[in-house]
């Protein structure tokens, strides 16, 4: 596998990347995330398909999201989550958890529906996210089991799978 600084991928692909980034996760997100684009790496898979999108600091090399190959969804890390959490408008992309909750997304354990106070009901059921307590704070990053109106909705269930925990 391939790794190319993302100033340096063919233009198809950087305007792959932005529109998967502007189409799944939020309009606004690949300008802002992608500000200056030698700080970021692409890793290509054997098949010349893009796969994960790196970034660049002074501790080396972190992962930013992972591009699945059938949909080019990017799913997000902890690393991107931290940043998209400061990015992106309040309750986008976000689930609030009850205090109750906090240890167990810790533990990364799925989520009980009764304990989300808040969601953003612009996801789909598979989407990825960002896991958040009242103020705002990342715990982690979860995927959707079924559709925020459900979660809502059902006082019991786990609607949530927490996928990593910060």
């Amino acid at each position: 596998m391939k790794r190319i600084p993302l100033n340096k991928v063919p233009k198809d692909d950087l305007m792959k990347i932005k529109a998967s980034l502007a189409y799944w996760l939020d309009v606004d997100l690949p300008e802002k995330l992608l500000k200056d684009p030698k700080d970021f790496l692409v890793e290509y898979a054997r098949t010349e398909k893009i796969r994960r999108l790196y970034k660049i600091d002074e501790d080396g090399q972190k992962l930013y999201f992972t591009f699945r190959p059938y949909d080019f969804y990017p799913v997000p890390t902890i690393e991107s989550a931290k940043v998209m959490n400061e990015l992106l408008p309040p309750i986008r992309l976000r689930v609030v958890v009850d205090d109750e909750q906090v240890p167990f997304v810790k533990e990364k354990k799925s989520i009980l529906n009764s304990l989300v106070l808040d969601i953003d009901t612009s996801l789909r059921n598979g989407d990825y996210v960002l896991i958040v307590d009242k103020t705002m704070t990342l715990l982690g990053i979860g995927k959707l089991n079924i559709s925020p109106l459900l979660i809502k909705e059902l006082e019991h269930g786990f609607g949530i799978t927490v996928k990593d925990s910060v």
